[in-house]
């Protein structure tokens, strides 16, 4: 990043949402486990009228085993009895044979055990009452349910480029949106008045001949006279489903996105790819809500630009985080620079569930830009010994 009078580019996440976020309280429900899918063997939860939940009784040596979400926490609760961890034994499995022994916390109330889930992976909890145990022990089993906000500041105003625009359509249920296809070294320019907020999206246009179906590739931008600066994406195919140009399918990739904040004043900004992408721009608008006064936000987003909340060094750690992550994981010298960046960025994220881009960010960084592998000869002329080599990737 820039700094002084280079706008900043923010790391796939939208520092401003993260800001708008700040105001408010996550929302958390506890969901009781009544069956499948959420219940998976042992002993089958029953309905107890007089707790007004299902519960699950286990007697000594009996248990039960549930389904946990990625980051999902679980409550054992019993309204009637103090809870100890030792109580129950709790293991989580992926499924692989094997199950790690978990520690519960224990409410304030002392009512509730809870399990802490930070994996990124469904999981199998076995809860399982201890075969010297003296008695049965009833209990209800719960899951949490988030209900994150949405966008509370979209990016609704398209901002037009030269040369003709397609329709690109990435999903049944939706319309089609413009996007302008850009060829390599194709330069668009366009007049913005800021202050103001921009997102590009774009999507890589595989060539017919691609081998690979992760995919580099990049986006010089450039404010009025200021330095040239690249954004880079690593994307891979879109598979998750059917995506048509001008109602032709076309093999692209997912869609990236960039978010650049632009300062007072009018500027020309422009952008040039390496390669041919479909590409869209959205402006967002700070005062975009019917009946403001009910609608929008708790802390604005002129609030926000006001007291330069978005500009380093008072930019929100998770977004500093995520530069940072996107970085490291393009340090080839390291074998295990993917996943030092994804647990860098994850223990970050796991503070901010009320912002699921993040966590999303953290599980596509794992496997990025791992080049380590053995090189074998398939026609080896010489008797000499084989050598280890390692190979650095520069910036072009």
């Amino acid at each position: 990043m820039l700094w002084g009078g280079i706008l900043p580019v923010h790391a796939g996440l939208d520092a401003m949402q993260v800001r708008l976020l700040d105001s408010y309280s996550l929302a958390w429900r506890w969901d009781n486990i009544e069956s499948a899918p959420e219940w998976v063997r042992g002993k089958e939860p029953v309905y107890y009228s007089e707790w007004g939940f299902d519960i699950v009784r286990l007697e000594p040596n009996q248990e039960t085993w549930v389904y946990l979400e990625p980051y999902q926490y679980l409550r054992i609760y019993n309204p009637e009895l103090v809870l100890q961890p030792s109580d129950l034994l709790v293991l989580l499995s992926n499924a692989s044979g094997l199950a790690v022994e978990q520690r519960l916390n224990i409410s304030s109330d002392e009512h509730s055990l809870l399990l802490i889930n930070d994996a990124s992976a469904a999981q199998w909890v076995h809860i399982r009452r201890d075969k010297t145990a003296e008695q049965a022990l009833t209990v209800g089993l719960f899951v949490t349910r988030t209900e994150t906000l949405p966008k509370l500041a979209p990016y609704r105003d398209m901002v037009f480029l030269s040369d003709p625009w397609v329709l690109l359509k990435d999903k049944n249920y939706q319309l089609p949106k413009i996007f302008w296809p850009r060829e390599p070294n194709q330069v668009s320019h366009f007049d913005i008045e800021g202050p103001t907020r921009l997102v590009l999206k774009s999507r890589l246009a595989y060539e017919p001949n691609a081998a690979e179906l992760s995919q580099d590739y990049r986006i010089a931008w450039q404010m009025d006279e200021q330095v040239m600066q690249w954004l880079h994406f690593s994307t891979s195919v879109e598979s998750r489903h059917v995506v048509r140009v001008k109602n032709r399918i076309k093999v692209v990739s997912r869609e990236e996105r960039h978010y650049l904040e632009i300062p007072q004043g009018k500027h020309t900004i422009s952008l040039m790819p390496d390669r041919a992408i479909y590409l869209q721009v959205l402006e967002q608008k700070a005062e975009d809500y019917l009946f403001p006064s009910l609608n929008q936000p708790r802390v604005s987003v002129t609030q926000i630009r006001e007291n330069q909340l978005l500009s380093p060094p008072s930019s929100t750690e998770i977004n500093r985080v995520a530069q940072q992550a996107e970085l490291l994981v393009k340090d080839n010298i390291h074998r295990e620079s993917p996943l030092l960046a994804s647990n860098l960025l994850t223990q970050v994220a796991l503070q901010r569930p009320d912002y699921p881009p993040a966590q999303a960010l953290a599980e596509k960084l794992i496997g990025q830009n791992t080049f380590y592998r053995n090189l074998l000869p398939s026609k080896k002329n010489t008797s000499m010994a084989q050598q280890s080599l390692k190979i650095r990737e520069t910036e072009r």
